[in-house]
């Protein structure tokens, strides 16, 4: 969803919405990384268990610079 469009909905948490989740999920990475634990994708259709290093990787399919 891009920033110009999502700006432009009428309610003001779904404004909020994407910027709320991409902030959740590093924090989510972060956690993993400190307690050593797994995240569990999907990536192409296909379930993954993602630890270390692998976490900090964005997927070849993200829109992520």
């Amino acid at each position: 969803m891009s920033l110009a469009r999502q700006n432009q909905h009428p309610d003001p948490d779904r404004q909020r919405l994407e910027a709320a989740l991409r902030r959740s999920g590093l924090r989510v990475r972060e956690l993993a990384r400190i307690t050593n634990t797994g995240l569990v994708v999907t990536i192409d259709g296909e379930l993954r268990t993602m630890r270390g290093a692998e976490i900090d990787r964005p997927p070849n399919n993200s829109d992520e610079p």
